[in-house]
């Protein structure tokens, strides 16, 4: 049996670049997080091309070992981000 720790990224580190997120994240050696983009992020959008910076940049640090999963409350939004991250596991 294996067990995975994750963290909250907010708790590392509130406000950051993609990039600099990334580099909090693994230098605390957290393999999951719970990233909260408003809470984490100093600016943030959901759109796929950000989307996708924050997930290559979560991978780079993690030696290409980030996978992107997520659980929103809205059906709607939970709809979109589930679309869209089938697209970047594609890519």
């Amino acid at each position: 049996m294996e067990i995975k720790i994750g963290v909250r990224a907010h708790d590392l580190s509130e406000k950051q670049t993609p990039e600099q997120l990334a580099e909090v994240v693994s230098a605390y050696g957290f393999e999951n997080i719970q990233l909260v983009f408003n809470k984490a992020l100093n600016e943030f959008s959901y759109d796929e091309d950000f989307v996708l910076r924050v997930k290559n940049n979560l991978a780079e640090q993690q030696n290409g070992g980030f996978d992107l999963q997520t659980q929103i409350n809205d059906p709607f939004i939970q709809q979109r981000i589930n679309a869209l991250a089938q697209k970047i596991t594609m890519s």
